[in-house]
């Protein structure tokens, strides 16, 4: 024989303490609202995000390559620093992180350009002129200095993407990972 009890509010005698049910409580629980968080102790159900639908796509970090390159190159040109990644759908974003470690002699008096590449697409020139302090005579030594850049790509392919580094200048006497210094590039494949 089952019974239904049908009440608005229980309570203790006085109006303090607690109510201790000894049995469990059935049901869904969806009419329990403004429920106190000091009030929820114990161990708590698991809860799966399985039937959870209409949330925003996308933002998810698919994979992460890094690559770092400390070979001196002395000519203009590649720079030697290189990554490649394969994303995994056509949709993807790379994002791109390089630091290009160059050098320019005392003696010269030019700037550096520094360019990002994916494969022969320039993506962007991130130092136009890096302007390295010297002047004088060849015996001054050398300059050195770094420039980053970040770059949000969109490649729209699912085979290897290679990206690079390359720099000119507006006179001799430059160079990239000048004495073993290291160049690092990371790309993050992000899923939208």
């Amino acid at each position: 024989m089952t019974s239904t009890l049908k009440i608005d509010t229980i309570t203790t005698l006085d109006g303090t303490g607690n109510i201790t049910v000894d049995r469990p409580l059935a049901g869904s629980g969806a009419g329990l609202t403004s429920l106190p968080a000091a009030n929820l102790t114990g161990a708590l159900p698991a809860i799966s995000g399985a039937s959870l639908t209409n949330l925003p796509g996308g933002g998810k970090v698919l994979q992460v390559i890094n690559s770092s390159y400390s070979t001196q190159v002395n000519s203009v040109g590649d720079t030697g620093l290189t990554a490649t990644i394969t994303p995994s759908a056509t949709s993807s974003k790379v994002l791109v992180f390089a630091s290009q470690g160059c050098a320019r002699a005392a003696w010269s008096s030019g700037g550096v350009v520094l360019i990002l590449y994916r494969a022969s697409t320039i993506l962007v020139r991130f130092e136009e002129n890096l302007a390295l302090p010297g002047g004088g005579s060849a015996y001054q030594g050398i300059f050195t200095a770094a420039s980053s850049t970040t770059y949000l790509d969109s490649p729209a392919s699912a085979s290897a993407v290679v990206y690079k580094t390359t720099f000119g200048s507006t006179s001799g006497g430059m160079y990239a990972q000048y004495g073993g210094s290291t160049s690092t590039m990371t790309l993050v494949e992000i899923g939208v």
